[in-house]
């Protein structure tokens, strides 16, 4: 009804009324979630819900149910009929319904949800077992399912994870890992964390003829983080047509210049000025004709134009021994997928110097710099697997610590790639971090699918977590993250 009211209002070159275009859109949503949702959960529950509010006395009782009427508005209309008699028969089994009136209709998830005797679904009925629930439903097994969001669904494959140092993300980035490698998806990881913990999955005994742990902190293989080298080459089978091939062509050979210059310039101790950045995106087009480009090219470019600030980082980064790993051309600039790709691997940055979160860039060391553009580096040697292989085929990719990678453009531009081609290449994709703010200031809070919050304590970053959760701030439910284990 609501579409047919559209149409005709249409059908006349008037604008419908915004209540109409809302109640069309919100129509759309429930045919969506009745055709493409799991059977059970689409299910629509037609019921009266009553409130039973007591009291010491008859004021008392009134006092409260008038609270309660204001709790609830203005979203929920909450109404005292008459007939109070026969209404509270009602919560005693067996009697039957008092009134007709105030008949609602809603989806099974809503109506569990309010009841304490019974629970809303958690999680999916296949997929990996994750864990259990708790509270008045006691346990009952939760299970996720990693790509029915972009197999079944057709939305994005981002999943956020956050919460305090020690509340469990790097362990659900683990478990996650292991199952969809032990299943046969391709996983890889990114773990700049001290203690690199993830790198253990390579050791386990089924898993350690399939998997490949690099240390990129301790690895000086001369150009192995070239970021001409990091950006996947688009493969003509992936597109439908040659013109959409050609774009993506370009964008990605944007994205190498891109990701070349936002290293350079970080390694400046002092932001570049509009001068210093053109001069910069200048030598990487200079050194982007060359055969085998590089960072070291860009720089002797920019020598014939901007001697000083050459000079400058040579003198300063480019000479230092592990900045051969980023500045040098390297070996192998073909990063096409092989048959004898591991099914795990695992990058590491185990004691890598990032700069202290809060700290001003004038505080930043040579090392810290060195060390975040390493970070944003190794971050996109791991995103590039999103696209090796064949793009049907299920892929698993983690980024940890990713609040360190959003003080970096080229770091923002690296997140909305992931979440934007997760749909497209059939992988989820995982970035765990401790505020919700590195994920809505990369502009893909939209794009997120799922996520995941563990003991969150800050004012700040509890209201973070309840945005990306989409659920209401100031209702009572930010004490509750404090308290999660």
């Amino acid at each position: 009804r609501a579409k047919n009211q559209t149409d005709h209002y249409l059908e006349h070159h008037r604008d419908p009324p915004h209540g109409l275009e809302a109640a069309r859109a919100r129509a759309l949503d429930i045919q969506n979630e009745l055709e493409q949702g799991e059977s059970e959960l689409s299910t629509r529950v037609e019921g009266w819900i009553r409130l039973a509010v007591s009291g010491a006395t008859e004021k008392e009782a009134l006092e409260r149910a008038k609270n309660v009427e204001r709790r609830y508005a203005p979203k929920v209309t909450v109404a005292r009929p008459a007939g109070q008699y026969d209404l509270a028969k009602e919560f005693i089994p067996g009697e039957p319904v008092a009134s007709v009136s105030y008949k609602r209709v809603m989806p099974v998830v809503t109506a569990a949800g309010a009841m304490p005797q019974v629970t809303a679904a958690v999680g999916h009925q296949s997929g990996f077992y994750i864990g259990h629930t708790v509270g008045a439903a006691g346990k009952q097994a939760a299970f996720w399912d990693l790509w029915r969001s972009t197999e079944i669904l057709e939305q994005s494959g981002l999943a956020v994870i956050l919460g305090a140092l020690g509340c469990g993300k790097s362990w659900l980035t683990g478990t996650l890992a292991y199952q969809a490698a032990m299943s046969g998806a391709r996983c890889t990881l990114f773990d700049p964390s001290d203690a690199g913990l993830l790198a253990n999955l390579c050791y386990l005994p089924e898993l350690a003829d399939r998997s490949l742990h690099i240390d990129l902190l301790h690895t000086q293989t001369p150009g192995q983080l070239n970021p001409w080298g990091l950006v996947a080459d688009p493969r003509p089978e992936h597109y439908d047509d040659a013109v959409h091939y050609d774009h993506a062509v370009k964008l990605a050979a944007s994205a190498r210049r891109t990701l070349a210059v936002d290293g350079v310039a970080m390694l400046l101790p002092e932001a570049p000025t509009k001068d210093e950045r053109y001069a910069l995106h200048k030598a990487a087009r200079i050194a982007d004709v060359a055969e085998r480009p590089s960072p070291r090219l860009m720089i002797d470019a920019l020598h014939t134009f901007e001697p000083d600030l050459a000079d400058f980082i040579r003198e300063d980064v480019a000479l230092l021994p592990a900045a051969g790993v980023m500045f040098d051309t390297g070996t192998d600039m073909d990063y096409h997928a092989t048959a004898d790709m591991p099914i795990l691997t695992v990058i590491t940055l185990s004691g890598i110097q990032v700069p202290r979160e809060g700290s001003t860039r004038a505080d930043w060391t040579t090392e810290e710099r060195l060390g975040l553009v390493r970070l944003n580096y190794c971050a996109w040697l791991a995103q590039r697997s999103i696209y090796q292989g064949d793009r049907h085929e299920r892929k698993f990719v983690a980024f940890d610590e990713y609040h360190a990678l959003s003080l970096i453009p080229s770091g923002l531009l690296l997140m909305n790639t992931s979440a934007r081609d997760s749909r497209k290449f059939n992988a989820r994709v995982t970035a765990s971090t401790h505020s919700g703010s590195d994920v809505t200031k990369a502009g893909i809070g939209n794009l997120v699918n799922s996520v995941f919050v563990g003991q969150t304590e800050a004012p700040a970053a509890q209201r973070e977590a309840l945005e990306l959760l989409r659920v209401p701030q100031g209702c009572g439910f930010e004490p509750a993250l404090a308290t999660l284990a």
